[in-house]
């Protein structure tokens, strides 16, 4: 059995600060009407734990909705360099999918180099 394990509201902050140095941080949050939403830590001022999951799922941050995979007539173009961001308070079942995803866009005999990068 796993140990539990406690952190201070302190030692939270300064955990988040951190982790800001690295790239951005985005929060599971509840909003005004009681929804909880995925927002960035500039948005959030003290955090909460929520409870339960967030509202929206966690896919767009891994997938954007329009990606720039050529150039005509270029040659190879590097792909753009992405920086590391981290989710607090995501769902256990959005960390299986992103298991999920990481198995068939990672692994086996072709990489996707846009799922990669992220």
């Amino acid at each position: 059995m796993m140990e539990t394990h406690f952190i201070t509201d302190t030692d939270l902050v300064t955990f988040f600060t951190s982790l800001e140095k690295r790239g951005p941080v985005y929060m599971a949050v509840r909003d005004e009407q009681g929804t909880v939403r995925v927002k960035p830590s500039s948005e959030v001022g003290t955090y909460s734990y929520p409870g339960v999951r967030a509202f929206q799922p966690l896919k767009p941050f891994f997938f954007s909705a329009l990606e720039e995979v050529a150039e005509y007539p270029s040659a190879d173009k590097p792909l753009k360099e992405a920086r590391p961001f981290t989710i607090v308070g995501a769902a256990s079942c959005d960390l299986r999918a992103i298991e999920a995803l990481d198995h068939v866009f990672l692994e086996g005999d072709f990489k996707d180099p846009f799922y990669e990068e992220k």
